[in-house]
């Protein structure tokens, strides 16, 4: 997670650590790349919402 700042506030709104695994990697437009990734154990035990986000 990031250092500083805006790690600290992650950390007090009670972000966790995943470690993901990359699966694929394609390059759709010269702006454009979607990573298909697998991390288990992200969504284990904690409730889904539709408004929840990933960063990476």
């Amino acid at each position: 997670m990031a250092r500083g700042y805006a790690g600290a506030m992650a950390r007090v709104y009670g972000a966790v650590e995943h470690t993901v695994t990359v699966a694929a990697v394609e390059d759709l437009t010269p702006h454009y790349r979607r990573i298909t990734f697998d991390a288990p154990e992200l969504f284990t035990g904690e409730p889904f919402e539709p408004a929840a986000w990933v960063r990476l």
